[in-house]
């Protein structure tokens, strides 16, 4: 752990209690005092990322939640139902304890003042003793965030509750990120196994879980809306090219979906609608030579040829 006599922002009457713990716990006692806004804050943010802060409420200056941050979050608002209780009750002020250049020192700081204000008899709000890192969670902490997670479903109440407080939500609404904000995020992205890699095991729980869910007609009625007029860039429709060519369906995917679509008809209208977005559309010459290129060669079954002509007999009863 590394402490600077510049790195505290907090009110002396806290420092002093402060100093009296790390006495206890055989550290040094420090001299803190308030940072410089423009000059040492700065420094410090930049040679030092990481920090454990605390949030008093507003009113008494009582210390009720230990976290550990990077960048904002110790003014993120949002911690758990406690803390937001607390929050809107009295109001709450940030002050941060400690800067660390190392995450790990952060994490065993933020351990050590729960241990502490708990062993003092503060009523803390938070969870648990701190230092799991939840941004970045091990594969243990994953696991058991999804075995407490399966079975769970939210009550028709809740629903209802989450359903209004979405409605109207415009956040981010005609935003679009910088070119420089697309590139961290594709970065950031990098080596994630997209949704058609999944191992097998994967799928068939995707599939599973989504067996037999239908869109209501309200619903479909505004993906309808939202995807009318929408276009692919020329440079999406290349990126989903590369990723398509070569792709095919397994024996197993062919027959779930010849089963899907097996007897499967079009209203009149979802026809008319097929119809008026094709009516007056042309191929382009390079859209048809690969249309060509695809065709050369491939040979119907005579199982597939006979269904073919059953289907435009039908038509041209």
């Amino acid at each position: 752990m590394q402490n600077m006599d510049n790195s505290l922002c907090f009110a002396p009457e806290k420092s002093a209690i402060i100093a009296g713990w790390l006495a206890l716990a055989g550290e040094p006692t420090i001299h803190h005092r308030l940072p410089h806004p423009s000059r040492d804050a700065c420094l410090m943010e930049q040679q030092m990322p990481f920090y454990t802060y605390i949030h008093t409420r507003n009113d008494d200056g009582s210390v009720f939640y230990v976290g550990k941050g990077h960048g904002g979050r110790a003014h993120a608002i949002g911690r758990n139902p406690h803390w937001n209780n607390i929050v809107n009750k009295h109001g709450h002020v940030v002050e941060i304890i400690e800067h660390f250049d190392d995450e790990q020192d952060a994490f065993a700081h933020e351990r050590y003042l729960i241990a502490s204000y708990r062993a003092f008899g503060v009523p803390l709000c938070n969870l648990t003793d701190g230092g799991e890192g939840l941004s970045n969670p091990s594969v243990e902490t994953r696991a058991k965030m999804s075995d407490a997670g399966k079975g769970r479903t939210h009550s028709e109440e809740a629903r209802a509750k989450i359903s209004a407080a979405n409605k109207g939500n415009k956040h981010l609404l005609g935003h679009t990120h910088s070119a420089e904000a697309r590139a961290r995020i594709s970065k950031g992205r990098s080596g994630i196994t997209p949704v058609y890699s999944h191992p097998e095991e994967r799928i068939a729980k995707i599939v599973a879980a989504n067996r037999g869910m239908k869109h209501s007609v309200e619903s479909r009625a505004k993906i309808s809306i939202a995807s009318t007029g929408r276009t692919h860039s020329e440079e999406s429709k290349r990126k989903m090219s590369i990723v398509s060519t070569g792709r095919l369906h397994s024996a197993e995917t062919k027959a779930r979906l010849s089963k899907l679509n097996t007897g499967k008809k079009l209203s009149p209208e979802h026809i008319e609608k097929i119809a008026a977005a094709k009516r007056g559309q042309k191929l382009s010459p390079e859209h048809r030579a690969k249309l060509s290129a695809a065709q050369k060669g491939h040979l119907c079954s005579p199982e597939t040829r006979a269904k073919i002509g059953a289907a435009n007999r039908k038509y041209d009863k």
